[in-house]
């Protein structure tokens, strides 16, 4: 706003033409009636208002320039974020990674499911702790590192007390947890799930037991420093444990129809699940042998189980020492299968097996009464028989349900993989136990005889049910069309289009990772390319009846010299569809009955 005379004002923003008006009247006012006098105001108002008039127009410039600029910044802006729509924005305003993918809906699904599966166990955690501390009259001083001490027992990791180490840590809350944690996973793939759905949820059901078992860790630590008698595990042996039993229970719930279409999409054999399925049968019943044969056991031997409960003056201590030994009931039942394969099981010094017993002293604990101090009887070796009826037993099941294209090849596989996880159970369910020492079933040896009981009477049971190999029988015979799941055609009858193939080859990771989603254990397109592949498809059927026949034929001789099997098939394909047959129904051989598997089959 510029000062100006008494009389003669300009109101910043106010119009040019108007100011000028009044002041030209105000001057033929004063000039009329002031003579000598106004005409000196006249001149002074003639310059105050040039200036008034020069500073308006430059107001205005300024204004509508700045306008303008702003206009173009806010088109740049817009067209930034248009362009940047794909996920390119500028680098200042760009959310940083960790950011995006805390806010994105796929975290705060999986980030959801993982806090109620981990949070309903830490919660158990915390309050049996919390019973512990004030039974004990400790205080609630030592409340984090019991908190700590027992998520390293439901992880099955050692810890140490006291200057002794309790790698033998009860498998009961261990097995309960996995198979929370399985079912709490297979209710998250249920339904239709993505290939990053899958890569979340894995490293989701990963991660947090990982950050879990640090923190506990870091929390014994801290406690060591006030305890002296609490003292830090294995960092190392922590970590692997926590992995390797929540790895299990991840691929427990991810069930088989996932697994199987995760093969799929890598091109791999389904025979690698098939073998897999066969050993975990084969392991988690000898296990439940070894149950039935410890309870057998401790039955023999009540005269030494009612010693053990001798110790206790009250019916509470007897029911803690019945609940301990009820906790330690899978360890002592896979002791029992090391011992059924032919192997042996120890416990410091004392060692069991089915031809030799070693006595020691043990533990007044109940459940080590099954532990046999003396050979009973020669005939136990006959015990010896259980694993082969059992792998015999699972491998005649296994081949009635899949019917799988190499039998032989499946059950050695199968072998090879009941090597894996009975030396891990054997690890995992062992441990040292302070002055005794080791204390379990001899990994090694039980994880490679255990294999060789399921390898022989797995080849003797099929090969009566098979017949015995040939070089170049497969050639002869027409492949099994006994699938359980049979390849479905592009387009089913709900309308959504389901790939043949489990990923095409041309194409990158995260192209299909961005087009492909799991739907019942099926690789199949997304929402936005069913949309398109359904429209190509009703395109391409209008065409194909209502296209000229000299198109027909131009477009035949070009697909058939290019991909002439391919053509040969979706001439068959729609010559099916034109007499009302079933599209989804695919032929496995040909028509010249030379056994080949055909197209959609090979893929």
């Amino acid at each position: 706003m510029i000062r100006r005379g008494k009389d003669d004002v300009t109101v910043k923003g106010a119009d040019s033409r108007r100011g000028s008006s009044g002041s030209d009247r105000n001057r033929r006012s004063r000039t009329g009636a002031g003579g000598s006098g106004g005409g000196s105001r006249s001149v002074r108002s003639e310059h105050s208002e040039r200036t008034a008039r020069a500073w308006q127009n430059t107001q205005a410039g300024q204004t509508g320039g700045a306008r303008s600029v702003g206009a173009d910044s806010n088109r740049g802006t817009t067209t930034k974020m248009k362009a940047g729509g794909s996920g390119t924005s500028s680098r200042k305003g760009r959310p940083s990674g960790f950011r995006r993918f805390i806010n994105s809906p796929r975290a705060r699904r999986f980030g959801l499911s993982v806090a109620g599966s981990y949070g309903v166990v830490m919660l158990l955690i915390i309050s049996v702790a919390l019973i512990g501390v004030i039974v004990s009259g400790a205080g609630m001083s030592p409340l984090p590192a019991s908190i700590a001490s027992l998520w390293m027992m439901f992880n099955l990791a050692p810890f140490r007390f006291n200057g002794t180490t309790l790698g033998l840590t009860p498998a009961l809350p261990a097995v309960l947890m996995v198979a929370f944690i399985a079912w709490r996973v297979r209710r998250e793939v249920a339904d239709r799930i993505s290939i990053k759905d899958v890569r979340a949820l894995v490293g989701s059901y990963l991660g947090t037991p990982i950050v879990l078992t640090i923190i506990a860790w870091l929390m014994l630590y801290d406690a060591s420093k006030v305890f002296p008698r609490v003292q830090t595990p294995s960092f190392g042996l922590a970590i692997a444990a926590a992995l390797l039993v929540n790895l299990v229970a991840l691929v427990l719930g991810m069930g088989q129809r996932l697994l199987r279409a995760l093969l799929l999409r890598r091109k791999l054999p389904e025979w690698l699940l098939g073998s897999a399925r066969l050993a975990v049968s084969y392991v988690a019943w000898l296990w439940l042998v070894g149950v039935a044969v410890t309870l057998i056991s401790l039955i023999w031997h009540r005269e030494l189980l009612a010693a053990t409960f001798a110790i206790t003056d009250t019916t509470g201590e007897s029911i803690a020492v019945s609940g301990l030994s009820l906790l330690y009931l899978p360890n002592v039942a896979f002791g029992a299968v090391g011992v059924l394969v032919g192997g042996k099981s120890t416990f410091g010094p004392a060692e069991a097996g089915l031809f030799a017993v070693h006595p020691a002293q043990l533990p007044p604990l109940p459940i080590l009464a099954a532990m046999p101090q003396s050979l009973a009887h020669w005939a136990f070796g006959a015990l010896i028989v259980l694993p082969p009826a059992v792998a015999a037993w699972r491998v005649v099941t296994f081949l009635k349900k899949s019917a799988p294209k190499q039998p032989y090849l499946v059950v050695v596989l199968g072998a090879v993989w009941s090597i894996v996880f009975l030396m891990g159970l054997a690890w995992l369910l062992g441990g040292e136990v302070g002055i005794f020492g080791w204390a379990g079933a001899s990994w090694w040896l039980t994880g490679l005889l255990g294999s060789m009981w399921l390898v022989v009477p797995g080849a003797i049971v099929v090969v009566a049910m098979t017949g015995v190999p040939s070089i170049g029988r497969d050639k002869d015979v027409p492949e099994m069309t006994a699938e359980k799941f049979p390849p479905k055609s592009a387009e089913d009858g709900d309308g959504s289009a389901e790939t043949e193939e489990a990923g095409d080859a041309g194409k990158s990771d995260d192209d299909s990772d961005q087009s492909q989603e799991i739907v019942d254990g099926e690789v199949v397109a997304t929402s936005e390319d069913e949309a398109e592949e359904a429209d190509d498809a009703e395109a391409g059927a209008e065409s194909a009846t209502e296209a000229e026949p000299a198109t027909e034929d131009e477009s035949k001789s070009g697909a058939e010299s290019e991909h002439p099997e391919e053509a040969d098939d979706s001439e068959e394909d729609a010559e099916g569809v034109a007499d009302g047959e079933d599209p989804s129904e695919v032929d496995t051989t040909d028509e010249g009955g030379d056994g080949e598997p055909s197209s959609s089959e090979k893929s």
